[in-house]
């Protein structure tokens, strides 16, 4: 597709940029990575008690690239932004699957019960039927619900963690 120049313009548009001060002065990268580094966000994907400020683009080999400013107890942080943990949909896969191991066993226990001695398939990730296996599939189905919650909260905090402005430090 060609743009005719016609049907082309600039216009000036005013940005606003949020830099971080320090004592009155702008805080340089230097004294940025001084300040201590801490999480903001819990194992459990929720956020950390702690006053959001924003977001900091500088890289520090071995730790991070993007981190987020926080305060706390009057002190200023610096927190990796990042999250290893489970994506929602690979959580929910996971459920999915103990949920049906776990019902799998119930409709073999109740084929036993009933005297009913027929080949049931065997779903992905179970072992030969047990008596004993019930706990095990149960824990399984708890365990994946907890993920699948952790996963969520950390979804959340990632897009609230996404939304917070950027701030500049000088040079």
């Amino acid at each position: 597709m060609e743009i005719e120049t016609k049907n082309a313009s600039l216009d000036t548009m005013a940005v606003t940029i949020q830099a971080l001060h320090v004592s009155g002065k702008q805080m340089t990268l230097a004294v940025f990575r001084q300040l201590p580094s801490s999480r903001a966000y819990n194992e459990d994907g929720s956020l950390a008690p702690m006053e959001y400020w924003g977001v900091v683009r500088y890289t520090i080999k071995d730790e991070s690239d993007v981190w987020v400013v926080c305060a706390s107890g009057g002190r200023l942080y610096r927190c990796p932004f990042r999250w290893r943990g489970d994506s929602v949909y690979r959580c929910e896969v996971y459920l999915r699957d103990a949920k049906a191991r776990l019902d799998w066993w119930h409709a073999y226990k109740a084929m036993k019960d009933s005297g009913k001695w027929c080949s049931i398939h065997t779903p992905r990730g179970c072992n030969a039927w047990k008596d004993d296996d019930i706990g095990w599939y149960e824990e399984d189905v708890m365990n994946c619900s907890d993920s699948l919650e952790n996963s969520r909260r950390a979804e959340a905090t990632y897009q609230f963690l996404s939304g917070l402005p950027q701030l500049f430090i000088a040079v």
